[in-house]
């Protein structure tokens, strides 16, 4: 198994920023019956179900859709800032 970090690093200024997501969504998106990518959703909060109102729309003659969408909140108290990408199992 593979770690996959919970953080974006990104360089703003010659600085290096870490950004911890609590949420993140992701889905399939569809033309009509024809998948054209799965994409993903990344939040600094969490969403509640409520929100997850997004059935279809119309783009021109196109219909779009979403299916296999899946959502995970990380809830873990803290842990979700820290204070480096680093694997804290390989260190």
């Amino acid at each position: 198994m593979s770690y996959t970090s919970p953080c974006t690093r990104s360089r703003v200024s010659g600085r290096l920023l870490i950004i911890s997501y609590r949420f993140f969504n992701t889905y399939v998106l569809y033309n009509g019956t024809q998948a054209v990518g799965q994409y993903c959703a990344m939040y600094n909060e969490t969403w509640s179900a409520s929100y997850a109102t997004n059935v279809g729309q119309w783009r021109g003659a196109d219909w779009f859709s979403i299916g296999y969408s899946y959502a995970f909140s990380n809830t873990t108290g803290g842990a979700d800032q820290p204070t480096s990408c680093a694997n804290p199992s390989s260190a």
